[in-house]
């Protein structure tokens, strides 16, 4: 229960913790199994989730999820060859699952595949927080030759660098911290 509510608060490495603790008392239960390798995922930790991850989807083959898990792993691992498997079985199996699709055009964009990323970096544009994906369709469209789309998708991400540098300042300046005024005789 403990783990549950450290997930649910997005502490994922307290609560991959408590799940290893579980795991002593249940070794064999699979439930455990699924939450501590995917609480690992969720911290980052994704060399010891890893070999957890893939027995996990070798059990379910057909979970979309578990496959992102592994190819998104092994692309965090720089492994982006290894990944592109099991990211197209990712989104095959589930073909709204955007993180996936972003995974897999990022991961075609790593092995020199631009024309293959095109399609799934335009899908996951939705979930782009931070303007990485705009960049890197950007980059795959100029590097197939689409000069107009690579300058569009370009103007979208520099427009994504404005609004979060003009975000962080605001934040800096409402969090700004002044050092307390000395006592008063």
């Amino acid at each position: 229960m403990k783990a549950e509510i450290l997930a649910g608060h997005g502490d994922h490495l307290e609560a991959a913790a408590e799940w290893r603790a579980a795991q002593k008392l249940r070794p064999k239960d699979p439930v455990i199994a699924r939450q501590l390798a995917t609480a690992m995922y969720l911290s980052q930790d994704y060399s010891p989730a890893l070999p957890m991850l893939q027995e996990l989807a070798r059990q379910e083959p057909r979970s979309a999820e578990l496959r992102f898990f592994v190819g998104d792993s092994l692309l965090h691992l720089e492994n982006a060859e290894g990944a592109v498997p099991e990211l197209e079985a990712a989104v095959r199996l589930d073909p709204k699952l955007l993180p996936a699709h972003a995974s897999l055009g990022l991961a075609y964009a790593r092995t020199g595949k631009p024309a293959e990323a095109i399609p799934h970096l335009s899908a996951a544009l939705a979930v782009d927080e931070d303007g990485s994906l705009h960049y890197q369709l950007a980059r795959a469209y100029q590097q197939t030759g689409q000069a107009d789309l690579a300058h569009a998708t370009m103007q979208k991400y520099q427009d994504f660098r404005r609004r979060s540098d003009a975000e962080a300042k605001e934040l800096e300046q409402t969090v700004k911290i002044t050092a307390p005024e000395p006592p008063r005789p």
